[in-house]
């Protein structure tokens, strides 16, 4: 139970579009905390947020916890990486509307920070905002003022499932196995912010006739815990699934690496996370396991060998219906594969 006080929120006496760039490149303003969601908007909206800039339009409080005199954000990461982008010309705008300036119409479409006129310019980077914070705060604390702060309005449904978690730790220790790892354009490493496969897993690994509808799903994951040996479980699930995975995509044969593609794809590698922790637990090779994934995952198309199975994946894949079909289909083909052998 909150309260009176609970938060203690401060505000940064002055704070503008040139101090973010300035605390940025120092590393006082961060934007480290796991709450923090993924980077979102396109230069359209970033636009707007500039033109919001200069013609005085209302713009949110900045949220952020102070540790030892860094500020981490914790609402706000579009719009400052929005403001940091502007300001080192990183991007022009667009789709903006045109503004009255000293008694003329101007429009600043295509314009990069440079290309503005002095006085803009000065507008935009002495824009008063306002950054509110708490020091030091705990998890709880957090949770609840981004959860707040968003009104569960701007939140998808993993988003507001996450920052609810009661094993949230948990979640985010899992998300940093290396199967859950993809690499960029640019061959940088890089790992989703929502923890939705994680939850998932557990769910389906753990819990009797499961679904991810929200109603079945949302209660889970906020009032119960993952436990110790879960967790053991999940990570050794997720490694013999990653040993698999990293396998088939090293092949000469181009149907084994697209099998191999398959099982990561997100429905696939969810409904597979029991059968690995299931072969664990019966200590079935990792060489057979891998022969039946090829066997069940190697034909044309984008889905498996069996038809009834991949409409399971398709619409509504996420119903206990599905999910038990799913999970029936891949149980009868293991245990049909390992008693062939």
């Amino acid at each position: 139970m909150l309260e009176v006080g609970f938060f203690n929120i401060m505000s940064l006496p002055t704070f503008n579009p040139r101090i973010i760039v300035e605390m940025t490149e120092k590393g006082e303003l961060t934007f480290d905390n796991p709450f923090q969601r993924t980077y979102v908007w396109r230069i359209p909206r970033r636009s707007l947020l500039i033109m919001s800039l200069i013609d005085g339009s209302p713009i949110p409080p900045f949220y952020a916890n102070r540790i030892n005199g860094t500020y981490d954000i914790l609402e706000g990461l579009q719009r400052c990486n929005a403001i940091n982008d502007y300001l080192n010309d990183k991007y022009a705008l667009v789709n903006v509307p045109k503004i009255k300036y000293k008694g003329e119409v101007v429009d600043f479409n295509g314009k990069v920070f440079s290309e503005l006129p002095d006085e803009i310019q000065r507008i935009i980077e002495n824009r008063h905002l306002t950054l509110e914070f708490g020091d030091n705060m705990s998890e709880e604390r957090i949770r609840t003022l981004v959860f707040r702060t968003n009104n569960g309005i701007s939140f998808t449904s993993a988003q507001k499932r996450r920052v609810q978690a009661r094993s949230f730790d948990t979640f985010v220790r899992l998300k940093q196995h290396p199967l859950f790892q993809t690499t960029n354009s640019s061959g940088k490493k890089k790992t989703r912010k929502e923890e939705d496969i994680q939850q998932k897993s557990w769910v389906i690994s753990f819990y009797e006739n499961p679904s991810f509808q929200t109603s079945f799903l949302n209660p889970i994951i906020e009032n119960d815990e993952v436990t110790k040996e879960q967790e053991l479980q999940l990570n050794e699930a997720y490694t013999r699934l990653y040993n698999a995975y990293t396998w088939m995509k090293t092949q000469g044969d181009k149907n084994i690496q697209k099998a191999g593609t398959k099982i990561k794809r997100k429905t696939n590698l969810i409904t597979l996370v029991p059968l690995s922790i299931r072969a664990n637990k019966e200590n079935i090779s990792e060489d057979d396991f891998i022969l039946w994934l090829i066997s069940f995952f190697k034909c044309e198309g984008s889905g498996s060998i069996n038809e009834e199975y991949n409409i399971a994946t398709r619409q509504g894949s996420g119903s206990a219906s599905a999910i038990k079909t799913r999970l029936d289909i891949l149980n009868k083909s293991y245990e049909e594969f390992l008693n062939n052998k």
